[in-house]
């Protein structure tokens, strides 16, 4: 895998906001599909993405960044913020979301090159570990951040309530009544 020259990482601007909503759709879509029990986003919350995406371009502790042909429309993503988490040693950390790259623009170094992007601003910022979420049916997420370094550290689960309900009924008690 080459770095493609003609790509350019930047700082996504406001002229991208609809490209950046558009993508973080795609990446949605792309969990749902590797991991069923992502929940789609409601109505609502898709109304939202532009103004989510202006506000973080508005913001000193978020980064976002996009990879272009050129200067046109972005075909990548990735947010990188600095969160502060008072009770940990070191109190603040960059945490990196919503990567994404556009499926025919893969392999070519994108992620990458936006990750470098983001270790940078992190590093100027003073910060000293960064941490990021993947879900477990995204295979190319994990192959990606486990090659860059990144460990599994926590695990989420999620399940309808009636299936916790029915692994917790107390058969015998149910018999007994």
């Amino acid at each position: 895998m080459s770095e493609d020259c003609k790509y350019v990482i930047r700082p996504a601007v406001e002229a991208d906001v609809e490209a950046l909503a558009a993508m973080r759709l795609r990446l949605q879509a792309h969990l749902q599909v590797g991991t069923p029990v992502v929940s789609p986003f409601s109505e609502e919350h898709i109304a939202t993405l532009p103004e989510f995406y202006r506000n973080a371009l508005a913001q000193n502790r978020y980064a976002v960044v996009s990879a272009a042909e050129g200067i046109d429309v972005p075909v990548a993503m990735l947010i990188a913020r600095i969160e502060d988490v008072p009770g940990i040693v070191p109190r603040l950390y960059g945490r990196v979301d919503d990567v994404w790259v556009d499926p025919e623009h893969r392999r070519r170094g994108l992620c990458k090159r936006m990750m470098r992007a983001a270790v940078e601003y992190f590093r100027e910022r003073g910060i000293e570990k960064m941490v990021l979420n993947w879900a477990p049916g995204n295979i190319e997420a994990r192959e990606t951040w486990t090659r860059m370094g990144f460990v599994p550290f926590h695990i989420s689960g999620v399940a309808p309530l009636e299936t916790i309900s029915n692994a917790v009924e107390d058969k015998r008690e149910s018999a007994s009544l």
